[in-house]
C-alpha cells in the first residue's frame, strides 16, 4: 500500500442533483468522503480514502480516484449498490437532501456504508491527519480516540448534519476534547447550540477551546482559534457551476493547512481555493496534476497577499 499522509473518512454516494433553475443531473458521484478527498488531494499527493461503497464502485468511484491519484486501499465493498442520494437546491441557496425513493430518509442506510474505527485502524498507523465527517456518536468517538492516542495523528471532525441539534449537545461537548479541530456550517451551529445570531455562535465557539473552521455559505468562512478569529470571504472564480460539496472540500483543505501549521490566513486561503476549484464542474474535480496544484498555490498566495495588505 502506498503511504498516506492524510486519511478521509465519510460517505460515498451517487447523486441526483436538481438545481434552482430546474437543471437535473443524475449519476454524479459525491458524498462527504468524495468531496473531502478532492479538497485534501489538491494540497497533498498522499491522500487515502477510507469508506464503504457498493459493488458498483468500479463503475462510479474507482476511475475518478485513479485519475485523482488517491489511494483507494481503504475503500471497502459493503453492499451490492452504492447509496443513491438526491439534492434539490432553492433560489436562496438552501437545499433538501435525502436517499432517493424515500419520503423520509433512513440515515442508518447511509451509516452502514461508513467505516467503524476498527476498520480504519490499519490505515492510521503513519498518517498525519484525518478528516472525518461523522455523527455526534459517543461510542464511535471513544473508539476513534483510542486509535488516535495510539498513533498520534490529528483529527478534523466535520459534524454531520443529521445529529447537529440540541438533543446531542451534551455528547458533543464530551466528544469535542478528543479531536483537534472541528467544522460546522451556520445552520448546523444554530441548531446545535440553540443560538441564532452569528456573532453569538462565534463567541460561543471561541470559548470552547478547540479550533473550528466555521462555514457561512457563499459569504466565506471563519477560522476560530480561541480569541484569534480570521474571516475569509469565498473566492468566486468565473464559470463556477455547482456548489455541491464545497463545504467538505474546504474543510478537508483547512485540515491539511492546520496539520501543516500554516498561518491562519494561509489555511483560510487554501480552503477558499479548494471550494472554488470544487465548484468549477458538476461533481468533484478530476484528473489532479502538478499544474493544478501550482495554480492552487499561486491563487492561495494571491488571496493571502490581498487580505494582509
Amino acid at each position: 500500500m502506498r503511504r498516506a499522509d492524510y486519511l478521509v473518512n465519510g460517505a460515498m454516494m451517487v447523486n441526483e442533483i436538481t438545481f434552482c433553475d430546474g437543471k437535473k443531473l443524475s449519476g454524479v458521484i459525491g458524498g462527504g468522503a468524495v468531496y473531502a478527498a478532492a479538497g485534501a488531494g489538491l494540497w497533498s499527493e498522499r491522500v487515502l480514502l477510507a469508506a464503504g461503497c457498493g459493488e458498483d464502485g468500479g463503475e462510479y468511484f474507482f476511475p475518478w480516484m485513479d485519475s485523482y491519484g488517491l489511494i483507494r486501499d481503504g475503500v471497502q465493498i459493503k453492499g451490492k449498490k452504492s447509496n443513491r442520494f438526491f439534492l434539490r437546491y432553492h433560489e436562496d441557496g438552501s437545499y433538501e437532501e435525502g436517499l432517493l425513493g424515500q419520503e423520509e430518509t433512513d440515515w442508518s442506510q447511509i451509516d452502514f456504508m461508513t467505516l467503524a474505527p476498527e476498520e480504519m485502524e490499519p490505515y492510521c498507523q503513519d498518517i498525519k491527519g484525518m478528516y472525518n465527517i461523522m455523527d455526534i456518536d459517543a461510542d464511535y468517538w471513544a473508539g476513534m480516540d483510542d486509535i488516535k492516542k495510539k498513533y498520534g495523528f490529528h483529527i478534523m471532525w466535520e459534524v454531520a448534519t443529521a445529529t447537529a441539534n440540541q438533543e446531542h449537545l451534551e455528547d458533543f461537548y464530551r466528544i469535542l476534547p478528543t479531536v483537534d479541530y472541528y467544522s460546522l456550517n451556520l445552520k448546523e451551529a444554530r441548531s446545535l447550540f440553540g443560538l441564532q445570531e452569528e456573532r453569538e455562535v462565534i463567541a460561543h465557539m471561541a470559548g470552547l477551546g478547540v479550533p473550528v473552521y466555521f462555514r457561512v455559505g457563499v459569504r466565506g468562512a471563519y477560522l476560530i482559534e480561541g480569541e484569534r478569529i480570521r474571516f475569509m470571504p469565498s473566492y468566486i472564480s468565473p464559470g463556477e457551476v455547482d456548489p455541491t460539496g464545497c463545504g467538505n472540500a474546504s474543510t478537508a483543505a483547512a485540515m491539511v493547512g492546520l496539520v501543516e501549521r500554516r498561518s491562519p490566513e494561509e489555511i483560510c486561503a487554501m480552503a477558499a481555493v479548494a471550494a472554488s476549484f470544487n465548484a468549477r464542474q458538476y461533481g468533484p474535480q478530476s484528473c489532479m496534476n502538478e499544474e493544478k496544484r501550482r495554480e492552487a498555490e499561486t491563487l492561495a498566495a494571491k488571496i493571502v497577499r490581498e487580505v494582509t495588505l
